[in-house]
């Protein structure tokens, strides 16, 4: 989370130009806001790819090496498809919301810096 943030609050200051053209044209704040937004979903998902690149494969040949039970028969692993499905579809759906949030703030604190 603090990485976006920093990341989109870096990126908003190197901007910081084309945003005031946008403004002086008369672009709505939401129309500044959107790429930057966009940009941080991007880079939470970036980031959601690694882990769920280690559980597609790591997951597999741990369920594998343990032929499907931890330590005794009482402990059964999920089964691998269930467990790729939940974990991609958690780690999407949380590198959505933490990106969206994560730069959403960052664009509103420079929005109400600028008035």
């Amino acid at each position: 989370f603090y990485l976006i943030y920093n990341t989109i609050r870096t990126t908003i200051y190197s901007r910081s130009d084309d945003i005031i053209i946008m403004r002086q044209v008369g672009a709505e704040n939401s129309f500044v806001k959107r790429p930057f937004e966009i940009e941080g979903i991007m880079i939470s998902l970036c980031g959601a790819i690694i882990p769920f690149g280690l559980v597609a494969y790591g997951y597999p040949k741990l369920y594998e090496s343990l032929h499907g039970y931890l330590f005794a028969r009482v402990l059964e692993l999920v089964p691998v498809h269930t467990i790729i499905a939940l974990s991609g579809s958690a780690l999407i759906v949380s590198a959505i919301l933490i990106g969206w949030f994560a730069s959403f703030l960052a664009v509103n604190k420079y929005i109400r810096e600028k008035r």
